[in-house]
């Protein structure tokens, strides 16, 4: 037996008035997935444990069958993990290039900064850094790491996912606790470093958001977790972009290979994707193809290029894989989305997500269409999401 699970990040919504009151799954056109919501199985999973914490290191591991509440992780370590940085006597995280305006945190993704900016910005706040005893390391784009030499995973931090701040003031979610002082004095002191910066202006005058803050969060270390070989008898491969994603696969032992172009953006190599697993399905029990394009889509607010991307997501990637999975004897496909990411609030949501899953042994439950409400009320819905996959397995 071959599985193919693609885990395309954020294609769930709400409803949409730019879009007649559907969603953009509702409005895009994707005729293979509806045709496997008539022959396969659908229905809803709850893919994270806190409701304020809907985050990618936490509905990933969900997604990958591992139950976040056990396997508990943190975002920089796991970023650092998919970097492939070494174990170092410290704490790594998360540290973002955003937007701050009137004092409040207004883009998480800087509308999508080049490679040369983010880098840039990042080189131009190397000096506080270092004055802070904080060392920056270069990712891409908007996303970076930050480590702190001596503090533990356990430090007393108090540090604010962006989602949850997004919109909010600056002052009341800068970095807090007994072991905080460093990186809250570098979070407050690199805003007039960044917006003073050549980069800014031009951006500024160009009609683009600045890259005028830097946010840090994901404290946390890495959990000892058994392997995806041991805990479900299968090889298996991870092809996914962003570094948490990659972090991820490395945490229970998934191959990771590179893939040049994948962004973890919108404008991610679909195509590079498609070769990459579909060279893996040759190789491998289980591929998972972890997608970010319609996440980002829905922190920028842009509701038609979420619309956009989901037929290119089909298109160009869901179908072409699906074809060459074909070609085995016995095989299963799951789309499994592992988060809802709005076009209206900019943030994930604290919904269940649509699933179709396809296949031998399989039934169908008749769905229809592949969307939020139809797999709504469909048969199969999975309150602790993290036992879906280990059900698609062994069905």
């Amino acid at each position: 037996m071959k599985y193919l699970v693609i885990i395309p990040s954020g294609i769930s919504d709400y409803p949409c008035a730019d879009l007649d009151g559907r969603t953009p799954l509702q409005a895009a056109e994707t005729p293979l997935l509806d045709r496997l919501s008539l022959t396969g199985r659908m229905g809803t999973a709850t893919m994270f444990v806190d409701p304020d914490a809907v985050e990618a290191e936490i509905t990933l591991l969900a997604a990958l069958g591992y139950d976040p509440r056990e396997y508990v992780a943190g975002c920089g370590a796991l970023e650092a993990l998919g970097r492939g940085l070494e174990a170092r006597d410290g704490l790594y995280l998360r540290c973002d290039l955003v937007t701050i305006a009137e004092g409040m945190l207004s883009d998480l993704a800087v509308g999508h900064l080049t490679e040369t900016e983010g880098r840039g910005l990042l080189e131009a706040l190397q000096p506080l850094a270092r004055e802070k005893n904080i060392e920056l390391i270069a990712g891409d784009r908007h996303r970076h790491t930050a480590f702190m030499e001596g503090l533990r995973p356990d430090a007393r931090l108090r540090l604010y996912s962006p989602q949850l701040a997004l919109n909010g003031k600056v002052k009341r979610f800068l970095p807090g606790g007994r072991d905080a002082s460093a990186l809250r004095s570098f979070v407050w002191e690199a805003v007039p470093v960044l917006d003073a910066h050549d980069i800014n202006t031009v951006r500024k005058d160009l009609g683009e958001n600045p890259a005028n803050g830097v946010w840090v969060y994901g404290a946390g270390g890495l959990p000892v977790a058994p392997s995806f070989s041991e805990r479900y008898g299968l090889r298996g491969c991870i092809v996914a972009g962003t570094a948490v994603a990659r972090g991820c696969g490395k945490l229970i032992g998934l191959a990771t290979p590179d893939i040049a172009g994948a962004s973890g953006l919108a404008d991610t190599n679909l195509a590079a994707k498609r070769d990459c697993a579909t060279e893996a399905l040759s190789a491998y029990d289980i591929v998972f193809v972890q997608v970010e394009g319609a996440d980002e889509t829905g922190h920028a607010g842009d509701v038609a290029g979420k619309v956009a991307f989901l037929e290119h997501l089909e298109r160009d990637l869901v179908a072409p894989l699906l074809d060459r999975l074909a070609m085995h004897d016995a095989w299963r496909f799951m789309l499994l989305p592992d988060r809802m990411t709005s076009v209206q609030t900019r943030r994930h949501e604290a919904e269940p997500i649509p699933f179709v899953m396809s296949g031998a042994g399989i039934e169908s439950n008749r769905g229809g269409t592949f969307d939020e409400a139809t797999a709504a009320v469909g048969e199969l819905h999975v309150d602790r999401g993290w036992d879906l996959l280990e059900y698609f397995l062994k069905r």
